[in-house]
Parts: structure tokens; C-alpha cells; sequence
């Protein structure tokens, strides 16, 4: 039996509100989403190693049937930049669209840098300032392989090193929307996200949005290896019946939960920002010249 090909990727950027928005996306009935979120399948011409074959890929859409579109969501996709772009144009033809979140870069590394916290790949303790003296360190050929893609943190908030890159890849195809929209009114932006797609936005007048993937810190490590495990190697369960993951994790943050330190100092927040205002800006001549208006505030004041 032959499966169908998908059609919709949400290609970027990781911690941009991403994982909300493939939930929200799946509920409509003329999108069938992939068995996970995240195939990764394209990963290899980001980081160099070669692609398992084309069939296991479409595995992860063997539940499709007649729906308008296809989707997957994988966010690391974006710094593949051109190749990976090319890649997938390649391989799922012409008529695919790339929907890309873009955040306060600022904003984003700090997302990053808890997010990853919680998935155990950096310490609970390490401090925001040496994390970021961590990745500022490491060297290019280093910091850009898979493994120490927990260093990337700096590196992903450089969205104009590769945005242009997608655009002309797939020029009109390609759809920039803002974290900053899904916190403001995400209402809103799945209507206008419809209306680009040309799909009913019916579904969401009365629907309830519940924030997906919020970073969350932990008690006990062990308790949260063997939550990750089960989330992991569940995840085409739990996206079958999300209804269930909710409950279950709404439960195991009581148990295990507990808030991170948010002590960034206002001297940290200018240093960043210092740092990421040229590329911003970049970002932002770029947007502009297709056309884009109203940006977020953290692009009109770069």
C-alpha cells in the first residue's frame, strides 16, 4: 500500500511555540498529522549522516486518507537551511508549504536553555551566564554537530543565517508567523493560518487552546528519566489520545514538578540582546522585502 506524501511542514524554530500549534492543527479535519511529532527524518542533510530509507518516513503517515493536508513538525529542520530545504522540495515535490514560528531570540535561548535542562542534557544547576559562556566557547565544527546540539542555544536565535535561504527555496510557499501571536491571540493566528491554507476555521471559534510542551523544572531525577522514557517511547499513543496525556501530566507535575530559577540578571538580558540585534535586524529587512508588517516588537526596535 502506498502512503501519501506530506505536504505541510512546520519547519522551525525549536522553542518557538511549535509543538501547540501541530496539536491544534490536528484536531481539523482536513489535516492528518504524523504518528509523532517530530520524524527528524530530513536531520541527516543538517548534520551529515545519510537518510534512512524513504519508506520508513512515510510510515509515519500510514493513518492518512483523503485530507487536504499532510503535516509533520519538525522545528531543528530550519538550520539545514538551504540543503534541507532543498531536500524536502526534492523528495515531497513542488506544491509542498513550510510554516516557520519565529520568537524573541532573547527569549527563545532562555526557553532553550531550561528546556533542555528538563530533558536532563544539561545540569539543573549550571547558571544561565556559564551555559551561555559554555556555547560561546565551542567551536563551529563542534557546536554544530548532533551531539552537542544542547550548546546550539545561542546559534538558534540567528534566524536571518537562514531564513532567506528558505524563501528562496520556496518563496510564496513559505508562511513566517510569531510566538508572539500564539501568546497575544492564538485565536487569531489559527484563523489566519486557515485562511493562508484555505481551509475552514470553523473548528477553532469555540475551541479551548491549551499551551503544549511548557518547560517545566523537576524534584527528583530519577522520577524524570522514567517520565522521558515513557513519553518517548509512547508519543504515537499519546498522540492518539491526547486527552489522557493531558491528565497524566498535569498529575506528574504536582508529583515532580517544580518552577526554574528565573534570576537572569538585567545586565545579561543587554548582552544578549546586543548580541542577536544585528541579526534581528537582518531578519527584519528580510521579512520586509517580502512584504511582511506589523512585526513583533523585538524585530521593529532592532
Amino acid at each position: 500500500m502506498a502512503f501519501r506524501k506530506p505536504n505541510l511542514i512546520i519547519a522551525g524554530v525549536v522553542k518557538g511555540g511549535t509543538t501547540s500549534v501541530f496539536s491544534y492543527l490536528s484536531v481539523h479535519p482536513d489535516i492528518c498529522v504524523s504518528s509523532v511529532k517530530e520524524t527528524c527524518f530530513f536531520h541527516g542533510l543538517r548534520y551529515g549522516y545519510d537518510l534512512q530509507p524513504f519508506s520508513d518516513y512515510l510510515n509515519y503517515f500510514r493513518q492518512c486518507e483523503n485530507q487536504k493536508y499532510i503535516l509533520e513538525a519538525t522545528p531543528g529542520y530550519f538550520e539545514g537551511g538551504a540543503r534541507l530545504a532543498r531536500g524536502l522540495k526534492d523528495a515531497l515535490g513542488e506544491d509542498i508549504k513550510v510554516l516557520l514560528f519565529l520568537r524573541d531570540p532573547v527569549d527563545r535561548l532562555i526557553s532553550f536553555f531550561k528546556f533542555k535542562k528538563s530533558m536532563l542534557e544539561i545540569p539543573f544547576d549550571l547558571p544561565l551566564g556559564e551555559y551561555i559562556g559554555r556555547c560561546a566557547e565551542m567551536g563551529w565544527e563542534e557546536k554544530k554537530s548532533q551531539p552537542n546540539d544542547m550548546w546550539w542555544g545561542i546559534e538558534g536565535g540567528k534566524y536571518d543565517l537562514y531564513l532567506q535561504e528558505w524563501f528562496d527555496v520556496f518563496g510564496s510557499k513559505v508562511k513566517v508567523l510569531f510566538f508572539d501571536q500564539i501568546k497575544r491571540d492564538v485565536r487569531s493566528l489559527m484563523i489566519e493560518l486557515c485562511e493562508w491554507l484555505e481551509i475552514s476555521p470553523d473548528i477553532y471559534q469555540d475551541f479551548v487552546f491549551e499551551v503544549e510542551n511548557k518547560t517545566i523544572g523537576y524534584k527528583n531525577r530519577r522520577l524524570q528519566e522514567g517520565a522521558l522514557f515513557v513519553n518517548r517511547e509512547l508519543e504515537r499513543f499519546w498522540r492518539a489520545h491526547p486527552k489522557l496525556k493531558s491528565k497524566l501530566r498535569d498529575i506528574y507535575f504536582r508529583v515532580n514538578g517544580r518552577d526554574h530559577v528565573n534570576s537572569v540578571s538585567h545586565d545579561l538580558i543587554e548582552q544578549l540582546s546586543d548580541l542577536y540585534r544585528p541579526h534581528n535586524a537582518r531578519t527584519r529587512e528580510i521579512l520586509e522585502s517580502r512584504n511582511y508588517a506589523n512585526l513583533p516588537a523585538w524585530l521593529e526596535q532592532s
